[in-house]
């Protein structure tokens, strides 16, 4: 699937290499070791196709490649903003793959990944990388860009970085009568490319990575590896966004925070949550993203955090036994509550995050605090009336979520 020729000249533009991921190529060709990073939602999350260019890489290259995946189901570049310095730029990558064209995002999260990138080192690459689902079908073979693929695509031209699409060849391929874009089962000459419609299989996973392969191997027909220096990318002086998100990050600097009520410690030991007792198929999502938890069963206990900038969240264990905060900015509570309980939580746990309206770039003390008032768990409960945990009222704090930097607020 690496060699492709498109029957339907509407899909053959699958890639753009600009500025391409020559620094990484140059490391490549001479088998040298370098670090990959995926970031994305769910798609990214389950590895296909992830791990399927990953072995391409190793097996075309001879390289010794480290892959670092922080996909995570149900999340938007905001938060992979937010997580892209401790979960990401501190393994140093040399080649950044980001994919949040379906999950969702905007030009300054986008941006500001790209920048945060780049002052980490410059020398790192990116390429943006499309996933679809199949609703979009439309959209690609009428030529146009579904929503979030074009606004990246402005951020990509601006910043001269690569972008892959991985729904062009599924969609020709689909047309010819070869492929099963959604089902569980094959059918006869054909592969299956989703299950339910969004999700790669392992062979949509390859087709993915097919993508990337043949946007690299067109990056060499013009290399000169023999000749070629490691340089830094070109950052140009004007922005996409009039704010990007520079200065997103996520705190588990609790000393820095004030609790009042009652909280105990849910960290990690040995593999394990203290006073964290919820199993579920995200548990070890949990153990990966919250190594510091900190938990409430008490109503009308709060966190109060201090900082400087525009827009603060909380980033948070949730599941069935979720409620929701009051939040107070500056002295004043603000007429919409936090509902932490939604649609997801029939799963019984899974990770979510909120941030609250923006506010005017500046000093803010925001407090977060468990309602006494619980809501309205009827439509999920019903589904599983015998669960006690509907009845139960906590909030399990993972991370502080901030665009802005965090003040000590007991100084």
């Amino acid at each position: 699937m690496f060699e492709y020729i498109f029957k339907n000249d509407v899909y053959k533009t699958e890639y753009y290499n600009r500025g391409g991921i020559y620094n990484s190529l140059s490391k490549l060709q001479k088998g040298e070791d370098i670090t990959l990073a995926y970031l994305g939602g769910s798609i990214t999350q389950s590895e296909t196709w992830s791990k399927s260019t990953t072995k391409w890489l190793r097996e075309t290259y001879k390289s010794r490649i480290t892959e670092i995946n922080i996909g995570l189901a149900g999340t938007e570049a905001d938060l992979a903003v937010c997580r892209i310095d401790s979960d990401v730029l501190v393994h140093n990558p040399d080649l950044v793959f980001i994919e949040y064209a379906v999950n969702g995002g905007a030009a300054k999260d986008m941006e500001g990944m790209v920048l945060k990138i780049w002052e980490k080192n410059p020398k790192t690459d990116i390429c943006f990388v499309y996933t679809t689902t199949i609703e979009k079908y439309n959209y690609y073979k009428e030529g146009r860009l579904p929503e979030y693929p074009a606004i990246y695509e402005e951020v990509a031209k601006h910043y001269d970085i690569p972008s892959v699409f991985f729904a062009n060849q599924a969609f020709d391929l689909y047309e010819q009568g070869k492929i099963t874009l959604a089902g569980d089962k094959a059918e006869e000459g054909k592969i299956i490319y989703t299950n339910d419609g969004t999700h790669l299989t392992a062979s949509g996973g390859w087709l993915a990575a097919g993508a990337i392969a043949r946007s690299i191997i067109n990056m060499e027909k013009n290399f000169d590896k023999d000749n070629y220096t490691i340089k830094d990318h070109c950052v140009p002086s004007t922005r996409c966004d009039k704010n990007p998100w520079t200065k997103a990050t996520c705190s588990v600097d609790w000393n820095k925070m004030k609790f009042e009520g009652e909280w105990f410690d849910c960290s990690l030991q040995n593999g394990e949550f203290k006073n964290y007792d919820y199993t579920g198929d995200y548990l070890d999502t949990f153990k990966k993203v919250f190594p510091d938890m900190q938990g409430t069963k008490t109503a009308g206990s709060s966190v109060t955090v201090k900082f400087r900038g525009t827009h603060v969240g909380v980033f948070e264990a949730g599941g069935q036994y979720s409620g929701q905060l009051k939040v107070i900015v500056d002295g004043a509570e603000l007429d919409k509550k936090l509902v932490l309980y939604n649609k997801y939580y029939g799963a019984y746990i899974r990770h979510q995050y909120y941030f609250i309206k923006e506010l005017p770039d500046g000093e803010h003390t925001v407090t977060f605090t468990l309602d006494s008032e619980m809501p309205d768990k009827s439509a999920l409960q019903s589904k599983n009336p015998t669960d006690k945990a509907f009845e139960r009222n906590e909030f399990y704090l993972g991370r502080i979520l901030l665009n802005g930097e965090l003040l000590d607020i007991n100084k």
